[in-house]
């Protein structure tokens, strides 16, 4: 998808993909202003949310794509807080207030929503899990002095794979949350940014953004193992994610979205 109008203005966005393969984006521009639409893989559009003088960022499907979490920046204080949109009946709602919020990423079975939030006197992006369509409070998951993102859960809901911020200046690694214990462990941090990773369906692979070369790239490996690597992207690539069938993996490059076909057998090749 080239996303330059017919002025050649750009803009920029994010994106998700539902299990039936539809493609929901947000475009905005650099001031406070935002839409939410919908894509289909034919290429047509449909506009679900028209913010004037708001900010909408990081729309994600819920399980059974009957909702979509994401943030919206509002200005007032306290103005970065996770909405929730129900697309079937059209509505939006508020579902943090507390502290400043972003990045939702739903649960594998669609019972809570995981984000990164500053609570307190920390100026660090946390990490807190709140229960979908309840009125409890929110949790907090994982607590410490440096800058969190939640990115990805495991099939089973077992594994969170999360992004932080490095000690000594050695940029972003992904570590990983165990939830039947409580603790972490890195799963890839080496001297520069890795960072946004996304689990295969099977949960065998782990697909990931990295700048080892100087330039951020897409990449997978094997999990938990990490024995074998492939790079995807091959002039620039971020925020990757699988699609829910296993047989693609999506990025994209600035503002241009593109495809890459998976093939499982004999060995993973693409």
């Amino acid at each position: 998808i080239d996303n330059a109008n017919e002025n050649n203005v750009r803009y920029n966005m994010q994106y998700d993909f539902s299990q039936e393969g539809t493609l929901v984006f947000m475009v905005y521009q650099l001031i406070l202003t935002g839409e939410l639409v919908q894509v289909d893989m034919n290429g047509g559009i449909k506009s679900l949310i028209q913010e004037d003088d708001n900010w909408i960022v990081g729309p994600k499907y819920s399980p059974d794509g009957q909702n979509l979490a994401f943030w919206m920046v509002k200005e007032e204080p306290n103005g970065s807080q996770v909405w929730t949109y129900n697309m079937a009946r059209e509505i939006l709602t508020r579902f943090t207030s507390e502290g400043t919020n972003a990045w939702p990423i739903w649960t594998p079975d669609g019972s809570r929503i995981a984000f990164p939030s500053i609570r307190g006197s920390s100026q660090d992006l946390n990490i807190y899990i709140k229960y979908f369509g309840t009125t409890a409070p929110s949790q907090p998951l994982i607590v410490g002095d440096r800058t969190m993102q939640p990115k990805a859960w495991s099939s089973d809901g077992k594994i969170l794979l999360y992004h932080l911020q490095e000690e000594n200046d050695r940029g972003w690694g992904i570590h990983m949350l165990n939830m039947d214990n409580m603790e972490s462990e890195p799963f890839l941090n080496g001297d520069y940014d890795e960072r946004k990773p996304d689990f295969s369906p099977d949960d065998h692979w782990v697909v990931y953004e990295s700048n080892e070369t100087g330039v951020l790239e897409v990449y997978v490996t094997d999990f938990p193992g990490k024995s074998v690597k492939h790079q995807v992207s091959i002039s620039g690539g971020h925020e990757p994610m699988w699609s829910h069938q296993g047989d693609r993996i999506f990025f994209r490059n600035m503002n241009d979205f593109y495809v890459v076909q998976v093939s499982w057998e004999p060995e993973i090749n693409f």
